[in-house]
């Protein structure tokens, strides 16, 4: 769960520089799973995830070079807020991003991004949870097309190019995601 803020937003961004193109993100990491599974962030019923709260800070930036070429920044950070009540704790995580986008026709933008995370070991009462933890960095392809100005469709992909891990840990492939996005105006009606 997030929310984007855009300070600047009333102002029409030309430049590449303009404060327009600045967003910031706020967000929780909902508690997904009410029990956990020793030394693992998994549920008991096998779903992924933990029974704390957490919250998300980040910001982004998307700065146009030309009409039809554009780069875009993010940076985000998860903060520990504290154990959840069986003592497990996550630990800080930072993730970047940094690529850039080909847009051809209105209708279609091409993206390119680097994508680095990484975190330190959770905790649980005991210490230090093994297996978790690490740095990874991803390549990530993805194409938007919008066939009215209201509905975007995006296709986006994840390939995994280098991780340093504490100890044991299924680690991520590929993977490809669909998206429908409905985009809805302030004071505008359909």
């Amino acid at each position: 769960l997030y929310a984007i803020w855009s300070p600047w937003e009333d102002e029409k961004p030309n430049d590449f520089l303009d404060l327009a193109n600045l967003n910031f993100i706020f967000g929780l990491t909902i508690p997904t799973a009410s029990d956990l599974l020793p030394d693992l962030p998994v549920g008991r019923d096998g779903q992924l995830g933990g029974a704390s709260l957490d919250v998300r800070l980040g910001v982004s930036y998307w700065g146009n070079i030309t009409e039809v070429w554009a780069v875009f920044a993010t940076f985000n950070l998860l903060v520990d807020t504290g154990s959840d009540y069986l003592g497990y704790r996550n630990s800080p995580a930072l993730s970047w991003r940094l690529g850039g986008g080909y847009t051809p026709i209105k209708e279609v933008s091409v993206y390119a991004a680097f994508r680095l995370a990484n975190s330190g070991q959770n905790h649980d009462p005991n210490g230090d949870v093994p297996n978790t933890g690490g740095t990874f960095l991803h390549v990530e392809p993805s194409v938007i097309v919008r066939p009215t100005d209201w509905l975007w469709l995006d296709l986006a992909a994840s390939f995994p190019l280098y991780h340093d891990v504490t100890g044991e840990q299924v680690l991520p492939g590929m993977t490809f995601t669909f998206g429908v996005n409905f985009l809805i105006k302030k004071g505008e009606q359909k």
